[in-house]
């Protein structure tokens, strides 16, 4: 009986491990995706960043000049767009040495103003003519204020002749043209070697008695 009874848990072991090989094994269970590890994939790049705008750079203060209408008007600081009397300044540049002492001025006024003297030819260059001021006209042109400019208190131009007016104009050296004539601007330009003044005209008429 006590045989018997081994041979039958012998018998249970060998079919509990016949099951256990015929059962099949789960090749179609779907693997974790978070588990998958692929040789091309890359990391992603991060996205370029926007590029920085560049600093303004700060604004240029504006020059300022000392100006007076005529020789022993009033003097007056002055920056493009100012005015003095019947003129206003449009252009003023400032050039500096390398210690920072003014070596040139250019001003430029613009303006409808009307003055008496008269015409010449002009010594250096062959075709131009020079207009001089009367004295008593001198006070209502522009002068830059500073001393170290000798040449500062000019009274003679350059003209700038419209062609129409050029063309009826001739005077030989040594000659002059007494006359009045109207201008819409005077250009005062000034340095240590040179420099030379201008008058830009629109009209020119016989003299006043």
């Amino acid at each position: 009986m006590k045989k018997l009874f081994i041979f039958f848990l012998a018998s249970l072991f060998v079919l509990s491990l016949a099951s256990c090989d015929d059962e099949p094994i789960p090749h179609d269970q779907p693997l974790d995706p978070s588990l998958i590890v692929s040789d091309s994939s890359e990391p992603e790049e991060p996205l370029p960043s926007e590029p920085e705008e560049p600093a303004s750079e700060p604004e240029k203060e504006a020059e300022i000049m000392t100006f007076a209408l005529g020789l022993d008007g009033d003097t007056v600081s002055l920056a493009a767009g100012d005015t003095l009397g019947d003129w206003r300044l449009e252009k003023l540049e400032i050039s500096r040495d390398p210690s920072g002492e003014i070596s040139i001025i250019d001003a430029d006024f613009s303006g409808n103003v009307v003055l008496n003297g008269y015409i010449e030819r002009n010594n250096m260059l062959e075709y131009a003519y020079d207009f001089v001021v009367s004295e008593e006209d001198r006070a209502k042109l522009p002068f830059i204020v500073l001393e170290e400019f000798g040449n500062a208190k000019r009274c003679s131009f350059i003209l700038s002749i419209p062609d129409d007016i050029g063309d009826s104009l001739y005077l030989d050296f040594g000659e002059k043209l007494d006359c009045k004539i109207t201008v819409s601007g005077c250009s005062r330009s000034f340095s240590y070697t040179e420099g030379a003044d201008g008058l830009d005209i629109v009209k020119i008429e016989p003299a006043e008695p």
